[in-house]
């Protein structure tokens, strides 16, 4: 439920007409997204917790039709190795690709001083699979393709 406090069982008792509304000011441009309503999941080490907003009922339906339809365009122009916020794929598949590279695969180890960045450490594979790396802080250590 979000900030307008309206439920699914709420928006389901007069669906037909709110489905009409929503699709017309969808079309006409004039649906504003409500703002999210804003809680605090327990987070260890953390006193305030971690914030979370929560969309309104009809926001959702919004952002799913706009998922439903952008999802289908985009998501084969995304490279294999990409994990980021894809149907079927998580951040622990990430981690589990990036470890079995690490252990199985022949990888260097490098440093380099930038002016701007500081100390990195850089770990690259040469051959054909990578992870690439961007917005590094000093000490970091990402693949990127030296081939």
């Amino acid at each position: 439920m979000g900030v307008d406090e309206v439920t699914q069982a709420m928006y389901a008792a007069d669906l037909e007409a709110n489905l009409q509304d929503l699709s017309a000011r969808l079309k006409r441009m004039g649906y504003r997204p409500q703002p999210k309503r804003r809680i605090y999941i327990p987070k260890p080490g953390s006193e305030t917790g971690r914030p979370l907003g929560i969309s309104s009922f009809e926001d959702k339906i919004v952002e799913l039709a706009t998922k439903r339809v952008l999802e289908p365009l985009f998501e084969p122009l995304f490279e294999e190795c990409s994990y980021g916020y894809r149907p079927q794929r998580s951040p622990h598949q990430c981690l589990d690709i990036l470890g079995r590279t690490l252990q199985h695969k022949r990888v260097e180890l490098s440093r380099r001083v930038t002016p701007t960045t500081g100390l990195q450490n850089r770990a690259y594979r040469r051959g054909s699979y990578w992870i690439p790396g961007s917005a590094l802080s000093p000490g970091t250590v990402f693949l990127q393709n030296a081939g």
